[in-house]
């Protein structure tokens, strides 16, 4: 993951710092320097924060459907924040 990124989610108070809408500008410019195989992994990795709740007896609930649903809502979020910049 890149390193700017890292350094942001270690130092987030909340999940809804996650949400795209609510990335500061420089995490938003990290996010349109990425190929596209990076960009897709990136927002897998926030989709997955966001929206899975582990439980006792798993860590990941979300279904890959699920997770492909909620990682492209998510790129298409950073799309529109990286496009009004």
């Amino acid at each position: 993951m890149n390193v700017v990124i890292e350094e942001y989610l270690a130092n987030i108070k909340s999940l809804n710092d996650l949400r795209a809408k609510n990335l500061p500008m420089e995490i938003i410019h990290e996010f349109a320097k990425m190929d596209a195989k990076e960009l897709y992994k990136t927002c897998t990795q926030f989709a997955i924060l966001l929206n899975n709740v582990p439980t006792k007896d798993k860590i990941l609930n979300l279904t890959q459907d699920e997770i492909e649903k909620y990682a492209t809502e998510f790129a298409k979020e950073i799309r529109e924040r990286v496009s009004h910049k």
